[in-house]
């Protein structure tokens, strides 16, 4: 390690400061994602509020409970289709530490700690430059569009607010620069952002993928250069842990496999092929049996729409967020304009530059033969960009920002390498250009992260209080695994997200993005609540033999709490929590 810091150049140490950085700044990240303040209350990130509950239920569900079993937490009857390693993860550790925070942080912070130096290793590697592959990496982590500059005009100059005043106005609001929902034709949407404001932070199965696949690439980078049967079999056992760890990171990899093993085919490489070959079986024989597990049995229907859908276009489909279209939509330009109005909007300058980087690769020998393996990098960027305009993953059109995450990953170092090219003719044109560009395009990623990072403990919500964990114990002490309660629909449920026990129907939300049909489960629940009396049914049809009366039944559902106290024996109550046994 000394021996390396000594041989550290004036770029390189500029390089591993930028990492560094970048490592630290999603670490502090992280640890406001989830933590439990000094008065016991549970709070995440307003960024996590709706995912990091859901990913609770299944780390409870596996800390809490017996073996391992695979029933839903928040559907109970159904199986877990869910990729679930890392919070399988987390549970071992809460399990044996007994601390919410530890458990929750730690392994994430680690796996984003790996995905980020693995992927500087991989932009070095490539472009065989120290700094080159630190901004690289800037830019691919905080690479946005337009939103920041929006906020800037309209909250800083036009409000007429001081640096410290625009500052303080971000975080007492905390205001995300890239999220914008309500645009009227012909505004348009804001629906991406930097990576670690879309993904990174809440969505704890990305983390573990995007480690997978950084690891993947810069092994499959050596593999490429000095092809051998030992890299070979460990590229396979990545990509064959995949699906059960992430799975828009599983199709990446099945894409960036599918242009290699094209391209050595093509060139006839026979012990590439050969190679090829033994990371497609070891890949097969560990991943199908996930495969068939994640698919078989699945409903696939949500109303009338199928899981996986072709359609022309992110986000085209009504929804939270989609392309605003101008009322008469008859002629193409109706409906291209405004596309691509969304899409100049959402990538900044990251898509005309990667475009017109990939027409100088195609036309350019000399750029070629520069930087080995740029048309294959290229390629795959390209691809993966158009398949996500293609094809839509989940009934959520906005999920699909994931591949359109690791479409950054490879279109920063193609870009950064652009700038490299041309400084080989005009060493000022190139490096002025190259500073204009990451100054540019991470503008709006780093002034999304000033709320984020500066945000008061007492300012970030919290999701369970003092109320919710006291009842979430005693479940825990006294009611039996294999014995069920009824509960609301609520995302903040003490029953799955702390007991580790399964609800009938849990978050609508979570429900409907997995296929899920839960809507006569929650209309008998609904029903039961408002009348206990007369629906003494539902409990029997659902095996139930305790219900939860939470402030979401009291205030939403309706419940009758009359009936409730005078009927049933209430065997614990924590605030506006109470729990009755119904037999």
């Amino acid at each position: 390690m000394r021996k390396y810091l000594r041989g550290l150049t004036l770029s390189g140490i500029f390089a591993l400061l930028i990492v560094s950085g970048l490592i630290l700044l999603h670490l502090l990240l992280l640890s406001k994602t989830f933590f439990v303040d000094h008065e016991g209350n549970m709070r995440t990130a307003y960024s996590g509020y709706g995912d990091i509950p859901f990913h609770m239920t299944q780390v409870s569900k596996f800390a809490f409970s017996k073996g391992i079993n695979l029933n839903e937490p928040i559907f109970d009857g159904e199986r877990l289709r869910y990729a679930f390693l890392v919070n399988l993860l987390s549970a071992i550790f809460l399990r044996a530490s007994g601390n919410w925070t530890f458990a929750t942080q730690f392994p994430v912070m680690i796996l984003m700690a790996i995905g980020i130096i693995f992927t500087f290793f991989s932009y070095r590697a490539f472009l065989r430059s120290s700094i080159a592959a630190g901004l690289a990496a800037f830019v691919f982590l905080l690479g946005s569009g337009f939103g920041g500059y929006n906020i800037v005009q309209k909250q800083w100059i036009e409000a007429g607010r001081t640096p410290a005043a625009f500052v303080e106005y971000l975080v007492s609001n905390n205001v995300s620069t890239i999220i914008k929902w309500d645009a009227k034709f012909p505004d348009q949407n804001i629906v991406w952002g930097a990576p670690m404001s879309l993904v990174f932070l809440h969505q704890r199965a990305f983390i573990l993928g995007f480690c997978l696949f950084s690891v993947f690439w810069y092994l499959l980078l050596r593999w490429s250069k000095r092809p051998n049967k030992r890299l070979a079999l460990t590229i396979g056992v990545i990509v064959g842990l995949s699906p059960l760890s992430h799975y828009h990171t599983f199709i990446a990899m099945l894409i960036v496999l599918l242009i290699v093993s094209t391209i050595a085919l093509y060139k006839k490489g026979r012990h590439k092929v050969n190679n090829l070959f033994l990371i497609a079986a070891v890949s097969i024989l560990l991943a199908l049996p996930q495969i068939l597990y994640l698919v078989s049995g699945k409903q696939n229907l949500v109303g009338n729409q199928s899981f996986i859908t072709f359609r022309l276009g992110w986000m085209v489909e009504p929804t939270i967020g989609s392309v605003p279209f101008a009322p008469e939509q008859g002629k193409i330009f109706g409906v291209l304009l405004p596309f691509l109005t969304f899409l100049w909007i959402n990538f900044g300058l990251v898509l005309p530059v990667f475009a017109l980087t990939f027409i100088l690769v195609l036309l350019t020998k000399k750029f070629r033969d520069l930087y080995s393996g740029i048309l294959l990098i290229s390629t795959i960027a390209i691809t993966l960009f158009f398949l996500g305009q293609l094809i839509r993953f989940q009934p959520w059109d906005f999920d699909n920002n994931k591949i359109f995450v690791y479409f950054q990953f490879f279109a920063a170092p193609v870009i950064v390498a652009l700038f490299i090219w041309v400084a080989k003719f005009s060493k000022l044109v190139g490096l002025i250009g190259l500073l204009i560009f990451v100054l540019a395009v991470t503008f709006t990623g780093v002034l999304d992260q000033i709320p984020r990072v500066l945000v008061k403990t007492e300012q970030i919500p919290v999701i369970f209080g003092s109320d919710s964990i006291a009842m979430a114990e005693f479940i825990k002490k006294n009611v039996s695994q294999n014995e069920k309660i009824i509960t609301t629909s609520t995302h903040l449920n003490p029953v799955s997200s702390l007991a580790g026990r399964p609800v009938m129907v849990g978050y609508p939300g979570w429900l409907w993005t997995r296929g899920i049909n839960y809507s006569v489960r929650e209309g008998n629940l609904k029903s039961y609540y408002s009348n206990p009396l007369t629906n003494t049914n539902i409990p029997i049809l659902y095996g139930a033999n305790f219900v939860l009366v939470d402030p979401t039944a009291i205030y939403d559902w309706k419940a009758d709490t009359t009936a409730f106290d005078s009927r049933f024996k209430l065997l614990f109550r924590s605030g506006q929590y109470s729990l009755y046994a119904i037999k």
